[in-house]
């Protein structure tokens, strides 16, 4: 849904993204917009290799001084499935090795390491005997830059703005996240709501590249602050004081146009009712064992069905035993891996 958006073609799914086609003007795109991704890369190599020898070889093959300018630095990251090495980094030595090579042979001098902040960070996959490499455009895209260090929630800024999405969520709606938290469901849905795209003020690797117009990326940013619109200001509760001081922080670094009020979700009521609303509450991944799971989700289905008559609820739940104790019969359920934990994304109709 948000590649279609930007303009991008010929999408494939892939066990661990999406693959798609483009112009470089879509991939700028993509860096700047995308909500729901941790990362863009465009494909340089794709190769069946079985030893070591053939993956060194592989990757020796790219014409390397194309990508990588004198002076520039080298980073990168890799990842195995089921493949002839036994440690990512193995795979990540031995692609260095190849790429240092071949710069070394074609000019000459030796390109720098930077683990940091590369200006050509690769990613190889390794997949069985199928080895991918690909430059990455934009790293880390699910780090806004708003979060608390002190928050445990285990949703990331992606995870939750593909939850606000997959919720239905199309900007305009009473939006309500009555135990939000750290807040990051509610702010990434004022986000998305204020269409505020997620990639401003952050540098991209990208920028640094000679093949890339540095003008057009420009051109975009500035249509991207451009599009930024003022929205009714989005509601979160929590009960917990120090999650809402938490909530109140990141909303304000991330601009986002939310209030956040210390309120227990049991003696909670809304007017006007919500028309949607996405949580995450409690389910023992967040809080601590002596917690009263059970009351939460309870005290939950009363103020759903008591304050909220006609919308619809998006609940996330880690733990399949709580969600029985909403009194709710569910009207979808989505597999979600969060982190280790295969979680269940539900929806309930609340009757008006």
């Amino acid at each position: 849904m948000e590649l279609e958006a930007l303009g991008a073609v010929d999408l494939e799914p892939r066990s661990a993204g999406v693959q798609f086609g483009g112009t470089r003007e879509t991939a700028m795109r993509a860096c700047l917009w995308l909500r729901a991704a941790t990362r863009v890369q465009e494909v340089i190599l794709e190769r069946t290799v079985r030893s070591d020898k053939e993956l060194y070889e592989a990757v020796r093959s790219v014409r390397w001084r194309k990508l990588l300018p004198a002076g520039a630095t080298l980073g990168i990251d890799a990842s195995l499935q089921d493949s002839f090495y036994t440690d990512p980094r193995f795979l990540v030595h031995r692609v260095k090795d190849a790429v240092v090579d071949r710069v070394r042979d074609d000019r000459g001098e030796r390109p720098d390491v930077d683990r940091h902040r590369p200006d050509l960070p690769l990613f190889a996959l390794l997949h069985r005997d199928t080895l991918q490499v690909s430059r990455v455009w934009a790293p880390s895209l699910h780090r806004r830059g708003y979060r608390d260090a002190r928050s445990k929630s285990p949703l990331n800024e992606a995870l939750a703005a593909g939850l606000v999405r997959l919720a239905g969520y199309e900007g305009t709606e009473r939006f309500l996240d009555p135990m939000c938290g750290s807040g990051t469901l509610l702010i990434e849905a004022a986000l998305f709501a204020a269409r505020v795209a997620p990639g401003l003020g952050r540098p991209f690797p990208f920028e640094r590249w000679p093949d890339v117009e540095a003008g057009s990326f420009q051109q975009l940013v500035a249509e991207a602050r451009d599009a930024r619109r003022p929205i009714e200001t989005l509601l979160g509760f929590d009960r917990d004081p120090d999650a809402v001081a938490i909530a109140r922080g990141a909303a304000k670094r991330a601009g986002a146009d939310v209030r956040v009020d210390v309120h227990d979700v049991a003696a909670l009521d809304v007017d006007p009712a919500p028309e949607l609303v996405v949580t995450n509450p409690p389910w023992g991944e967040r809080i601590g064992e002596g917690e009263d799971l059970v009351r939460s989700w309870n005290e939950l289905g009363r103020f759903l069905k008591r304050s909220c008559g006609g919308a619809t609820a998006w609940i996330l739940s880690g733990n399949p035993e709580l969600t029985r104790h909403l009194g709710m019969k569910t009207s979808r359920r989505i597999a979600l891996p969060v982190g280790p934990i295969e979680c269940r994304f539900l929806r309930y109709e609340i009757r008006p």
